[in-house]
């Protein structure tokens, strides 16, 4: 499957507004409750230590009431891989 294919049915799936930037870029538009909307970039890219093509998905991050960590949670979430079927 290709990455245009695979974030059109997301879109679709999600009800989500989706702009392709480049064959390996996209931006979705994610509706949330509360008429809120949620934009996420995802990107395809290699992943230097699995040796493979992994989506870097990115979004912003608001405003939170809890002390958290970010910069252990961020690197921690290195170690995380995530395979999609047919997107390797």
């Amino acid at each position: 499957m290709d990455f245009s294919t695979f974030s059109k049915k997301l879109a679709n799936e999600i009800n989500a507004q989706h702009t392709e930037y480049d064959s390996n870029h996209s931006v979705f538009i994610v509706p949330l409750p509360d008429e809120r909307f949620q934009t996420v970039i995802v990107r395809v890219v290699e992943h230097p230590k699995f040796n493979k093509q992994v989506l870097k998905i990115t979004s912003k991050i608001s405003y939170i009431t809890e002390q958290i960590d970010y910069p252990s949670v961020l690197a921690a979430s290195t170690e995380f891989i995530h395979m999609l079927p047919g997107l390797s």
